[in-house]
């Protein structure tokens, strides 16, 4: 009988311990775990006792966030499928409307972005579920009930830190491959008007990691009359900034669904593509914000008041 070991796949580091955290809230703390993240550091003969010993003879889960990034990923969790081994996907960010359907073999390991579409890792993959928008989604996704896992509120559970609060506006820049210019110069005017027009007294940027240079710059520059407004390490967690502020803005940025699990105000600038993810299924949630449902002087109100749970703010 194989001996209940669990594997943890994490690619980026702020999701690394908060998966072994949920290994061990679902299956207990004595769990026996391997965990690997680094890949470019990997030792190769590890890998290779990895592939051929643990997957084979000793693990009997994995559990691995959602944004799989690398077709090495890829290898393990089709291998672990055939060996029958179950597969657990954590979502940790804002999905695209992907139905859940096979992925071609030409896809599946020349173009990355097929990594996107959860139910491709492995078609015996189950979905760990933080709340009932996210099982709505993956419902309408094609996905059965009986691969839907719920853990109630496991994302604020192990990414919630009672940290004081340092931030009371953050604006989460978004990059260009991911919406198309004129959306990302609208969302900056839009933050410079709200500025202009004393809405926001004081305001922090977090560039998204892959912000090219040059667009950083243009934010700097658009953001120079006005004292009020610092930056961010564009390295920092998300999860970190998110845990210290109040109120986040976006466009169709993870950090807007980061922000709801993590019980925070979000606005959400004026961009449709964020109804084709998983933002659409949270529309209804009392603590998000639409910046072109009303005019700037309610926004205002909104901004200044403090947050109720029974709210609506559209």
């Amino acid at each position: 009988m194989r001996r209940p070991v669990v594997l943890v796949l994490s690619v980026r580091d702020y999701l690394h311990r908060p998966l072994i955290d949920l290994v061990r809230l679902r299956h207990g703390a004595d769990t026996q775990i391997i965990s690997m993240r680094a890949w470019r550091e990997l030792d190769r003969w590890f890998l290779l006792r990895l592939l051929f010993f643990e997957l084979p003879f000793r693990i009997g889960r994995i559990y691995t966030p959602s944004d799989l990034g690398g077709r090495l990923v890829r290898v393990i969790v089709d291998l672990a499928a055939l060996l029958g081994i179950e597969v657990y996907v954590a979502p940790a960010h804002n999905h695209p409307y992907h139905r859940d359907q096979p992925i071609p073999l030409s896809r599946r390991y020349v173009d990355l972005h097929a990594l996107q579409v959860v139910g491709g890792f492995a078609r015996s993959s189950r979905i760990v579920i933080n709340d009932p928008s996210m099982r709505a989604f993956f419902r309408e996704l094609g996905y059965a009930d009986r691969r839907l896992v719920d853990v109630p509120d496991w994302i604020a559970r192990l990414f919630r830190r009672p940290l004081p609060t340092r931030y009371r506006f953050v604006f989460f820049t978004e990059v260009m491959q991911d919406i198309d210019p004129h959306t990302c110069d609208r969302n900056l005017q839009r933050i410079v008007h709200l500025l202009e027009c004393g809405a926001l007294p004081s305001l922090v940027v977090k560039f998204h990691p892959r912000e090219p240079q040059e667009k950083i710059q243009e934010y700097r520059r658009a953001f120079a009359p006005w004292p009020q407004v610092s930056f961010i390490d564009l390295e920092a967690p998300s999860f970190d900034v998110i845990n210290e502020s109040d109120v986040i803005f976006a466009s169709f940025s993870t950090a807007l669904l980061e922000a709801l699990w993590l019980g925070k105000q979000i606005v959400i600038l004026d961009n449709p593509l964020y109804l084709n993810t998983m933002m659409r299924f949270y529309l209804d949630n009392p603590q998000r914000y639409h910046v072109y449902d009303v005019d700037d002087m309610a926004l205002a109100r909104f901004l200044e008041a403090p947050p109720t749970a029974d709210r609506r703010l559209a």
